[in-house]
């Protein structure tokens, strides 16, 4: 048909068509200037229905392009997944951090933002490492003596009970 109706539909042959125009910073992640599909329908009111959710994956694929290019998204992924461990004794994913900066494929200032935030991050639970390796020498130096099973049960339960106030 070639009539065009709502804000990415377009009808061939009566079958509903969803287009939109890429933007220009996702076109090469995308492979094209112009997305288009098929909706499968020749149900204007199906079609409109079908164009909503189309429109979210649009939308959800052209944020995931631009946060892959966006140093401080880099960043913040990779901190949401380095954590301590075994008693702050360890820092999962640390050894992996340059590796999935490089394979976000950063270049120039933004491949250095995205160091320097993980690295501060970094610094900062090595810091929190320390602290508690202080902290655990400073409870033994209370406890001079062995506890009995009951007593570092009630330690350890209230210990648990502040950490649930953080």
């Amino acid at each position: 048909m070639g009539i065009r109706s709502g804000d990415h539909i377009k009808w061939r042959s009566g079958v509903a068509h969803y287009r939109r125009v890429v933007p220009p910073d996702c076109r090469v992640a995308f492979g094209c200037t112009e997305w288009t599909r098929s909706l499968g329908t020749r149900n204007p009111v199906e079609a409109k229905q079908l164009e909503k959710r189309v429109d979210s994956e649009f939308d959800d694929r052209v944020r995931a392009i631009r946060e892959a290019g966006d140093p401080h998204a880099v960043a913040a992924r990779i901190k949401a997944d380095l954590r301590l461990a075994k008693g702050g004794r360890i820092i999962r994913g640390a050894p992996e951090v340059l590796g999935r900066i490089k394979q976000a494929g950063l270049t120039g200032e933004a491949n250095e933002v995205a160091i320097d935030a993980v690295v501060d991050y970094l610094h900062d639970l090595r810091e929190q490492q320390d602290n508690l390796s202080r902290l655990s020498g400073e409870i033994g130096d209370l406890f001079p003596k062995a506890l009995s099973p009951e007593q570092f049960q009630c330690l350890s339960a209230n210990i648990l009970i502040r950490r649930n106030h953080l």
